[in-house]
């Protein structure tokens, strides 16, 4: 199967940074660095997402007077916004950690048994959790973890005896894990990549009439997942004065002569 073209971005500035440059500096004029490690940060990110698990095209839930449909669900990408918290972890300042929420958004197409084609519009609010190491230099792999609420609206799969159709809702929790790369181009403005895998189970679906509980049948929608985040952080920042050059040693005091 052909991998997704954010997957390959994301690869391929796996295997290019080591050639990365840098730490957070202005050369010859001193370096930028911040004055807390605490503050906020906020984003934009493209994503890609995957609804797998029970989404294939082939189930129908029964309610009464009503059916859904539970489609197949094409991979595609998004977009979303991330505002975050970050503070040190240790008095070195080897780690960092922060807390993200994010939303984001995506449309779908959809399909049953290779018919019915349609959209959907899948959407997520999720809280992360995230660990980057190296925060003096300019490249800083992380590790994350996050739990969140999606929401998945498929336009007419819901249909009543008299042939009313309506959009099918499903939403539910999920649970995700993952690692991702950042670079700083400036002490405030970075650019992230994260390749996640994401749990998701749905237990809840709202056709034509109502929202119905899925107890013994819930529909998982496990996945990867895939974001580029463009973050700017708002840290108060100081100055750091370059250091002394070694090829200018300070004057000698000379010796008063001993009588």
């Amino acid at each position: 199967m052909k991998s997704p073209p954010l997957l390959r971005i994301l690869f391929l500035i796996a295997i290019l940074s080591p050639l990365i440059p840098g730490r957070l500096s202005l050369g010859d004029e001193g370096e930028w660095h911040y004055a807390s490690d605490n503050g906020f940060y906020a984003g934009l990110f493209l994503s890609y997402n995957e609804i797998g698990g029970g989404f294939k095209g082939s189930s129908v839930l029964v309610d009464r007077e009503e059916l859904i449909l539970v489609p197949k669900v094409d991979s595609a990408s998004g977009v979303g916004i991330v505002l975050g918290f970050q503070n040190s972890l240790t008095p070195i300042h080897t780690k960092v950690s922060a807390f993200e929420l994010s939303y984001m958004q995506s449309t779908h197409d959809v399909s049953f048994q290779g018919n019915l084609k349609n959209t959907a519009v899948f959407s997520m609010a999720g809280l992360d959790y995230s660990a980057r190491f190296f925060p003096d230099q300019a490249l800083q792999p992380g590790l994350m973890i996050g739990v969140g609420m999606p929401v998945l609206k498929v336009r007419n799969y819901s249909m009543d005896i008299d042939e009313n159709t309506s959009d099918a809702t499903f939403s539910g929790a999920y649970a995700r894990m993952g690692t991702g790369l950042s670079y700083y181009f400036t002490p405030r403005l970075a650019l992230r990549g994260n390749v996640m895998y994401r749990w998701m189970s749905f237990s809840d679906v709202k056709g034509i009439s109502r929202k119905v509980k899925l107890v013994d049948s819930k529909i998982s929608g496990h996945g990867f997942s895939g974001a580029i985040v463009l973050t700017y952080n708002f840290f108060r920042l100081e100055h750091k004065p370059p250091r002394p050059s070694r090829r200018h040693k300070p004057a000698m005091t000379p010796r008063t002569p001993i009588r």
